[in-house]
């Protein structure tokens, strides 16, 4: 299940303040790292996962040596591009990407997709295409833990792969399947 948030730049500096003193230790050290939109986003991020998961008290989140974020018993991944927040959540490893809508980089696609690029190019829309592919990378990388060094790399799993479009953005949600 994907949860996405619009808007959050919305939110005034008082009521984050008002988040952030309920955050745990823990995440208020998390989101005294970032700044700006990254440190909103942060703290965010977590009140909006609390409330997806029915946590009555606040989790505490450990994170694998790529930085992902989790928590013992749940898969979920976390995305976020301009002033959207997507959240995924589901019964086994996940991962979830948004980005906007960017144009087609021969270059890039030679360099991530070259067994794709003649069906990138001679696609309807080489853009939607090229973006696509881009997210459905990033899911798959999040999904499996691994470092983003690794996004050239052909990912040997089995997913099961879900693409929606909203707004100028593309959002892909990857499963690993049992």
């Amino acid at each position: 299940m994907i949860y996405c948030f619009c808007n959050f730049d919305k939110l005034t500096e008082k009521q984050y303040n008002k988040l952030y003193n309920f955050l745990p230790l823990s995440r208020k050290q998390n989101a005294d790292k970032k700044c700006g939109i990254d440190k909103k986003i942060a703290i965010l991020e977590y009140f909006l996962l609390k409330k997806l998961l029915k946590f009555k008290n606040f989790p505490d989140f450990s994170y694998s040596s790529n930085g992902k974020p989790m928590l013992k018993g749940y898969h979920f991944s976390i995305s976020h591009t301009d002033d959207v927040l997507c959240i995924a959540i589901a019964s086994s490893p996940v991962g979830v990407d948004i980005e906007r809508i960017k144009p087609y980089s021969p270059n890039m696609a030679k360099y991530l997709f070259k067994n794709q690029i003649k069906a990138i190019e001679n696609s309807l829309n080489p853009d939607l295409v090229f973006t696509s592919l881009f997210c459905k990378r990033e899911a798959q990388i999040k999904c499996c833990d691994l470092n983003m060094t690794n996004i050239a790399s052909e990912i040997n799993q089995n997913f099961s792969t879900r693409f929606f479009k909203f707004k100028s953005y593309i959002i892909c949600e990857s499963i690993i399947k049992n």
